[in-house]
């Protein structure tokens, strides 16, 4: 099993939903997705938009997701208070194939890894002498920023990021390895 030794964890359920059926129904996934890409214009990528994902299967919000996350405006991936998707459509030329040689490849990557939907206190938490752990910055969410009284959002990021750094220096010192992605978006890890 590639992933067996593999713990993947995020705080977006959606985006763990779609770990997992990718992992662990690719096929249904590919067929869920060909349908978007096959309706997409304007109208579906609206209806898409606006649709009450969280009560369908792992397949269908995987399948949302990824085609939302092409289809919108530099493939961005926000959502508002109410959780709905709020990016605006993107080129229309972003859709031309579904790529299912790299979603297999995905599933064959994940398959045995352990999906979570858990934050990074409890990944860190749970990290061993000579494991080693990716962490990706948590940016927020920049309509609760917005609203803090005295706070920009780019403080609140800040925040958050420090936070993080802290937990990724204590979990170092006990000899797990961190890598931390640097301002150019190269991995380095936490000295």
């Amino acid at each position: 099993m590639v992933g067996s030794n593999i713990t993947l964890s995020d705080p977006n359920r959606r985006l763990v939903r779609a770990y997992k059926a990718v992992r662990d129904n690719v096929e249904d996934v590919i067929v869920l997705l060909a349908k978007h890409v096959a309706a997409h214009c304007a109208g579906h990528f609206s209806a898409m938009s606006s649709v009450s994902i969280d009560l369908e299967s792992d397949e269908k919000v995987a399948a949302w997701l990824l085609y939302l996350n092409r289809a919108a405006f530099n493939r961005l991936y926000r959502v508002d208070r109410q959780g709905r998707f709020n990016v605006p459509i993107g080129r229309r030329d972003c859709l031309a194939v579904v790529d299912t040689e790299n979603l297999r490849s995905c599933a064959m990557a994940l398959r045995g890894a352990s999906i979570m939907h858990v934050g990074f206190a409890t990944v860190l938490e749970r990290a061993r002498a000579g494991d080693l752990v990716h962490l990706d910055p948590p940016f927020g969410q920049v309509a609760a920023a917005a609203e803090a009284p005295g706070s920009t959002v780019r403080d609140l990021f800040a925040k958050e990021r420090e936070q993080l750094r802290a937990a990724a220096h204590a979990v170092r010192r006990k000899g797990v390895y961190v890598l931390w992605p640097d301002g150019g978006g190269v991995r380095t890890r936490v000295n």
